[in-house]
């Protein structure tokens, strides 16, 4: 099973967002620490959702915040506009402004936006040590 069949598998239930957004963190490359500072929760509040431990709405709500910030940075960051990355990701370019903007729970996309933007980041930074 791929990473994004388990990430839209879990996300079937409330704790099952937890999980799912500790994947796209990592793959972002985010601390715990980060994303609480970010959200202004504790670390253990970040813990506790990843576990899928009581999920408060306004906990997800600022995941999503900082998950679509991040999205952003990176996306500004490969100097890409938001239909070269639909095109890239065959989302739509509503789909990835939602994400960007903290409004989607689809966690299967966010991992995938995630993905692309590190390929994209790794083939820019191999380059840059080839020259």
């Amino acid at each position: 099973m791929s990473t994004n069949n388990i990430t839209r598998a879990t996300l079937g239930t409330a704790a099952g967002f937890g999980p799912s957004f500790r994947q796209v963190r990592e793959a972002l490359g985010l601390s715990q620490i980060a994303c609480a500072r970010s959200m202004q929760l504790s670390k253990n509040c970040v813990i506790n959702m990843e576990r899928g431990s009581d999920p408060r709405l306004g906990t997800v709500l600022a995941a999503l915040a900082v998950v679509g910030q991040a999205l952003l940075v990176w996306r500004e960051a490969v100097s890409l506009d938001v239909a070269e990355v639909a095109e890239m990701t065959q989302l739509t370019c509503q789909v990835i402004r939602e994400i960007e903007d903290g409004l989607s729970l689809d966690m299967a996309a966010v991992l995938h936006i995630a993905t692309v933007y590190k390929g994209i980041a790794a083939r820019a930074l191999g380059a840059e040590i080839e020259r």
